[in-house]
């Protein structure tokens, strides 16, 4: 029963690391202007799928601003080890010339932001829960070559 709960515990823990890094990625395309197209919890075949759709404001014409519907869609898969965020232009070099909000078409900087969101998300997260759990009083783990 024990290794029951323990494998349950893990795949919870697990879940929720690879929940907060693949937000990381979310949240550095979106703060970088690009375009998210999907994103996904798990690895497909999908279980279920809501698009939802949001207004932007896009550079226009003439220097006019111009109010577009972006659709994204969010989606539930079958296999719980894995996640991804798909942006527009990421494995397409096409829409790099038709978008400005692709992937390609965004300066290096943010293209770097973008990669790196998901490793820095799970740096704050085991920031933020150490940091929690001493500031309640927990004992760090100590270990000595004698406990080995």
């Amino acid at each position: 029963m024990t290794i029951l709960i323990s494998v349950l515990v893990f795949f919870v823990i697990f879940s929720v690391v690879i929940l907060v890094h693949e937000a990381g990625h979310f949240l550095a395309a979106r703060k970088s202007g690009m375009k998210v197209e999907e994103f996904g919890f798990g690895i497909p075949p999908r279980i279920v799928g809501k698009e939802t759709s949001r207004w932007v404001v896009l550079p226009g014409k003439g220097g006019k601003k111009v109010r577009k519907k972006e659709k994204m869609t969010w989606s539930l898969n079958w296999i719980p080890f894995g996640g991804f965020v798909k942006v527009l232009g990421e494995d397409d070099d096409k829409a790099v010339r038709s978008d400005p909000r692709a992937f390609g078409a965004r300066p290096i900087g943010k293209r770097i932001l973008f990669v790196t969101g998901g490793v820095l998300m799970n740096f704050f997260l085991g920031w933020f829960l150490l940091t929690t759990a001493f500031s309640i009083g927990c004992e760090p783990f100590i270990f000595s070559a004698q406990d080995i």
